[in-house]
């Protein structure tokens, strides 16, 4: 059977913590797919529903992320279908819970292609599930749509697509703003696990696009009972700012040691930490220390009327408040983005798979969402660029633009 999951919002850290009591699927859910390689059935005929396949981690570490991104998901999908579908197609929604492994995001890609028949996919939201599924994807040549930030879309299987800032893109917009405002001597303290070693890599590659020197790198594993050694090595070198790309209670971790040891320089964690959770689990904190690249919505109140977004955010934020009770932020988005993708696709190329690839390919359209306005290409396949990025900090205990 189809198992929908309407969750309530639960607080980031225990959401992130449930990953030890994850029970495996239940039995009913051990299906034997076809080959990947089998083609899916001709799409809907006359009003019939088209079908989206949505893969999402609502459990494991990852579920904290899923859980938000299904919310914006059924928000959109309730707007689409209240104004009439996609050309007169109401759209209905299989979704399915990866656990955060990859395994089962493969399994649950093939049923949506062979026994689901969906016209599309949107998710996973995780690296690694999203690399699993695009294989299943590419193999059945169905569109896939990732709401992962370290998801990078193979162009040699060429069916998967973006809808998140990648972690290349927020690095960049990071040192973009340090050689804007002479920000020129770094600190970098990032864990030791593979985020943190693509971070290094990118780090490395925009300090020498922009000419910013990084002082000191050091790096600590995630158990790490503090990380004052590292930090007074990083301080002992005088850096403007210090990169630490972790989010969560590491990032409050990091933060509240570098006051400790009177390192008191911005801090910027990745662009998940840019929502509201953050905040809430930060605390009160003095104004200008942490800093954030993260999508526009981080500070909606500040867009000016007649920015495009201002439109989609205002319709988007007050029906997300409405359904779920709490204002929506960056991580939301990644579930809006998809969809509001998908939907234009299916609008503009019907649900021919080859069309509507060569619809994103082509770029033929410009679409507005809620983290950025998406012009696909075939080389571009996130849609976004590192602008459509703004530079955030706390500030009265509240996100503020900066940049």
């Amino acid at each position: 059977m189809v198992k929908k999951f309407k969750l309530p919002f639960i607080f980031i850290m225990i959401c992130m913590l449930a990953a030890a009591g994850c029970a495996n699927p239940s039995a009913n859910h051990q299906v034997e797919t076809n080959p990947a390689s089998d083609q899916p059935s001709a799409g809907p005929k006359g009003n019939e529903a088209y079908k989206i396949g949505t893969i999402l981690s609502l459990t494991g570490p990852a579920g904290w992320l899923g859980q938000s991104t299904q919310r914006a998901v059924e928000t959109l999908k309730k707007q689409i279908n209240e104004a009439g579908g996609v050309n007169g197609h109401p759209l209905e929604i299989i979704v399915y819970d990866d656990q955060s492994k990859p395994e089962e995001a493969s399994r649950w890609a093939k049923r949506l292609i062979n026994e689901d028949k969906v016209v599309m996919i949107i998710g996973p939201n995780g690296t690694p599930t999203s690399n699993a599924a695009e294989q299943a994807a590419g193999s059945a040549k169905i569109p896939m749509i990732s709401m992962s930030g370290g998801y990078i879309p193979d162009p040699k299987i060429g069916w998967g697509w973006a809808v998140v800032h990648s972690t290349d893109q927020v690095i960049e917009r990071q040192f973009q703003y340090f050689a804007n405002k002479g920000l020129n001597n770094i600190g970098v303290l990032n864990p030791n696990d593979a985020l943190g070693q693509i971070a290094d890599k990118a780090i490395a590659r925009y300090a020498e696009k922009y000419k910013v020197n990084i002082v000191k790198r050091e790096s600590f594993n995630m158990n790490d009972i503090q990380m004052k050694p590292q930090l007074t090595s990083i301080m002992s070198a005088k850096p403007d700012a210090v990169i630490s790309f972790v989010t969560g209670e590491p990032a409050v971790k990091v933060r509240k040691e570098m006051d400790e040891i009177g390192l008191n320089v911005p801090m910027l964690p990745p662009h998940s930490s840019a929502t509201q959770a953050f905040l809430d689990l930060i605390g009160k904190i003095d104004n200008d220390k942490v800093l954030a690249a993260g999508g526009i919505i981080t500070a909606f109140e500040q867009i000016p009327d007649d920015h495009p977004q201002k439109q989609v955010l205002e319709t988007f934020i007050s029906r997300f408040q409405k359904d779920h009770n709490y204002v929506p932020g960056y991580i939301e988005g990644f579930g809006y983005d998809a969809l509001n993708v998908a939907y234009h696709a299916l609008k503009q190329a019907g649900t021919d798979p080859q069309k509507i690839k060569d619809y994103l390919e082509n770029g033929g359209e410009s679409i507005i969402g809620v983290n950025g306005t998406f012009k696909f290409t075939k080389d571009n396949r996130i849609g976004l660029s590192p602008e459509t990025l703004r530079i955030v900090e706390i500030r009265d205990n509240k996100w503020s633009l900066l940049e």
